[in-house]
This record gives structure tokens, sequence and C-alpha cells, in this order.
């Protein structure tokens, strides 16, 4: 695959001065849409007020806000400009996002007016004090229209984030951001402070595809994302099982959502079944990802053999993607282990991470250059006679891989 030597950014901006009239975004609570145009236009206003207001390539802006039309923007103008996206989570702890954002003294911090005060408390810690400026209308500080007229954060689970660095290369690297050309548009609920997110946003903008905005998951209307034509819905496991415990509402068009992407723990083999039995016309697979690669290592292929498969083995990730290279070891050794043994998942990927921000990562490559992830830990194995499939235990399963994790980090898409 050759990659665009003028970077991510000079991709972006292309990518969405082709894509036009198309409508790049609709909110699907307002009714709010927005074109690939109008959303270009926002992203070189913003980079604008970036440089205006002496912003220079490797400054750092955060964002700390859930879904909706304009979230995206901060994140697309930091790589026209080379300023550098670290976001994080509303949901974060006060003590979190300081130590997060204490790493990359943020010079901006864009807000959702109901975290205001969640980050006037971070800033009060911060040795730097930067701009607030707050997605919606606010007494005290600048609207994100007035402005206008990413490092992302590690997942982890029981350490402080750590600030994950990806570069232009990484980001560029995985040619499955590039193969959707069957899709309309998808929608997935995670917020800038996940890898997702920025996965969505990048499949979008190469292909043209209309990415319909959710609000936070409740729990309570799942059902309604059916009242949309999704052609692909990426959502967390346990998400995923409000389908089965609530029941269907009357006249729910079940073809309209094509295919459900599961992330996190795989669901028990009843629980899967009664899934596909609730959402008979979806397509329904299981994704792997860490925050160290820039897309999913593993996934199956898109033709019906590849749909089969993802059927026949509910507990699956898929079969390596091309340019991955993996193998499994011995925790305690390190002897690479064969089919059916459990043990170390270590990955090599031209979509990888450049290392974690302020923190040394040499040990986590080994004598063969492939990389474990230091703050998940993921245990699996494999179990095919020719291709390898991948189903992970205990938490998660690829049909041959399977992973658990263990710990947190954060992830800055890096220049």
């Amino acid at each position: 695959m050759v990659l665009d030597s003028r970077g991510i950014g000079y991709v972006y901006y292309h990518a969405m001065r082709n894509h036009g009239r198309k409508i790049a975004q609709f909110d699907t609570v307002t009714k709010d849409e927005q074109t690939y145009d109008e959303l270009l236009r926002h992203c070189v206003g913003a980079a604008q007020a970036f440089q205006n207001l002496g912003l220079k390539p490797g400054d750092f802006i955060s964002v700390c806000s859930t879904n909706h039309i304009d979230v995206c923007v901060p994140f697309v103008s930091s790589l026209f400009t080379g300023v550098i996206n670290a976001a994080v989570d509303p949901s974060m702890s006060e003590q979190e996002i300081v130590h997060l954002l204490s790493e990359v003294g943020p010079k901006i911090i864009f807000v959702d007016k109901d975290a205001v005060v969640l980050i006037e408390g971070v800033v009060e810690k911060l040795k730097t004090k930067p701009l607030i400026v707050v997605f919606g209308e606010n007494e005290k500080y600048s609207s994100f229209c007035q402005f206008v007229t990413s490092i992302s954060a590690d997942s982890g689970t029981t350490a402080m984030p750590k600030g994950i660095c990806h570069s232009h290369r990484s980001m560029l690297s995985n040619k499955l951001h590039c193969e959707f050309k069957d899709l309309t548009c998808i929608a997935w609920f995670t917020n800038p402070y996940w890898m997702t997110f920025y996965f969505g946003i990048q499949r979008c903008f190469l292909n043209g595809i209309r990415r319909y905005i959710l609000p936070p998951f409740t729990g309570t209307d799942t059902w309604a994302l059916l009242g949309f034509r999704i052609d692909a819905l990426t959502i967390g496991t346990l998400q995923a099982l409000t389908f089965v415990h609530l029941p269907t509402p009357a006249h729910t068009d079940l073809g309209n959502l094509v295919q459900l992407q599961l992330s996190g723990l795989p669901l028990l083999e009843g629980l899967a079944r009664k899934l596909h039995e609730k959402l008979p016309k979806t397509r329904i697979s299981n994704v792997y990802g860490q925050s160290e690669l820039f897309g999913w290592p593993f996934a199956f292929a898109s033709d019906i053999k590849g749909r089969e498969l993802a059927e026949k083995f509910s507990s699956s990730v898929g079969v390596p993607v091309d340019g991955v290279d993996w193998k499994i070891v011995d925790l305690d050794t390190g002897k690479v282990l064969g089919q059916n043994q459990c043990g170390e998942l270590m990955l090599k990927a031209g979509f990888q991470f450049k290392g974690y921000l302020n923190y040394d990562s040499s040990d986590t490559i080994d004598s063969d250059e492939l990389r474990i992830s230091s703050n998940t830990r993921p245990i699996a194995y494999y179990r095919a006679k020719s291709n390898a499939f991948f189903s992970t235990t205990p938490s998660l399963k690829m049909p041959w891989f399977s992973v658990c994790h263990t710990r947190r980090k954060a992830t800055i898409p890096w220049h």
C-alpha cells in the first residue's frame, strides 16, 4: 500500500473536497445534517483560529465532550496545522484528566457544556492555563461557533492513563479503512477519547460515508436505532445485549441494520444465538483492537464465506489482516506457542503507534520487533489448520483468538 507523503491532513482535506455535497453527518436527535463542504469550512475556520491564537506545530489541544455535529472539528483542524489533539472523556475523574493533560499542557480545551465544571476543576490544577471553548452557549466562556467564525487517551482499566502517540504513517497504513465502498452510513457511540471514534471518522472521510451521530447510550432506546437505515453500527457487547433483553417494538424494520460490530467481551454462545434471533437480517461480527493500533488487526472477509465463518464462530474476531505479523508466547518463558495454547499476544503492523508519551516503551518490543500492549496485556490462542483464526479467552474471543485486558492507557494522533 502506497502512503501519501503529504500526510493525513492533506488526505482528509482533499477527501472532503471530493465528497463535497454528500451528507457527512446527521444528528439523530436534532435532525441537523451537514455536508462535507460545510464540515470542511468549519475545519478550515478552526485551523485558522489556531494560527491566529499563535498555536504552532507540536502544540496541544484537548477535547472533552460527548458526540455532536462539531465534536470532530478540532481533531481534523489539528491535522491541518500540525497541532496535536489529546482528547479526554467526560466520564473520567478529575484526577485522571489532570494526570493526562499535565503530560501535554494543552493550549485550548474544547468542552461539552455539561463538562464545564469538571474542566474548570482540572484547569485549576494544571500549571498551564488553557483557553476553554464550549460546545454550545455559555455566558462565561467563548462558544465554539464564535471560535470557528488529537492525542486520544488509552482506555485503560487499572493504572493511570498513558498517552499513545500515533503518526501519519500509522493512521494511513491500514487498508481496511479504504474497503468500505459498499457502505453509505455508519454509526458508533464512542466519543473522541476512544480510538474507535477516529477509525470511524477516517472511514467516513475516505469513502464519503454518512456518519449518524448518536446520543450517549442509555440502554432504554436501543431499538430506536433501527428507525434509521444504518449499514454498520459499532457498539460494545454489553450494549448489544439490550437488543436481547428489550422487546422488539411493533413495526420495527429489521432490515435497517445491515451490520453490527461488537467490541469488548464476547457474548456467550447462548446470548449470541439469541442476538442473531432478534436481528435475523443483520450480519453480526466481533472486533478486537488496541489503542496502540490504528485499526483492527483481525477481520473476516466481507464476502459470503467470511460471513458464514463469522456466524459459525460467534466468539471470533476473525483472521489476521494483511500486513499484520503476530505470535503467541508463554507468559513466563517467552516460548512461541502453537494452536489452542493460551499465551500473550504480540503484534507488529504498519498501523502501530510510535510509543507512549513520556514513557520508555522499549521493554514492550522483542527481538523480532513484535510488540505487546503494555497496558492491556492480551492473552490469546488460535486454532486453524491454515490461515489462523483467533479466538480470545477468557475476556475477548476471536475463533481462533482470545484476549484479556488488565490495565489502562491514552491515545495521541502524533505528528
